[in-house]
């Protein structure tokens, strides 16, 4: 593994997000059996009349199963075994079609739930393009209030 590598980290930073595997929490929020259900969450969200003006619209999706993909073939080999190193085997369909976009030259932006991989989608093709001598521009922006405390998710 390229030396660069080796410092990539492989813990979990967040606390309230059950998708990140190996995740170990002592708060009690993080039981199934007492977190609140979007119904409720939404009616605490109407619930004052300055906050229901603001909201104008409402949509329940259902979950969708995640889709798995495999790394693009230009993305090097030192970055996929980092990233199998920290337990991800395979990338999930968005951060791969993300990383072929960024190798391609394209901007992307990503916005999908937390924890579901957006910090991989973009290092890992800077990594590689890194790892080639390339210059790899990027930035990463966040919306740091909707973030839980402590940070972001895994993958």
């Amino acid at each position: 593994m390229h030396d660069a590598l080796v410092p990539l980290s492989c813990t979990p930073v967040t606390h309230s997000v059950p998708m990140a595997k190996n995740h170990r929490s002592d708060r009690s929020s993080t039981d199934p059996a007492t977190r609140l259900t979007p119904g409720v969450v939404l009616d605490r969200l109407v619930s004052g009349p300055s906050r229901a003006a603001r909201i104008t619209h409402t949509e329940h999706l259902p979950p969708r199963a995640g889709r798995h993909a495999v790394w693009p073939d230009r993305i090097r080999s030192e970055v996929v075994a980092a990233v199998q190193a920290c337990g991800v085997e395979h990338p999930w369909a968005h951060q791969a079609r993300a990383a072929e976009h960024a190798l391609d030259g394209h901007s992307v932006v990503v916005a999908t739930g937390t924890a579901s991989g957006k910090s991989l989608a973009y290092l890992v093709p800077v990594l590689s393009t890194l790892l080639d001598g390339s210059e790899a521009p990027a930035q990463r922006t966040q919306q740091r209030e909707a973030l839980p405390r402590g940070g972001g998710g895994r993958r």
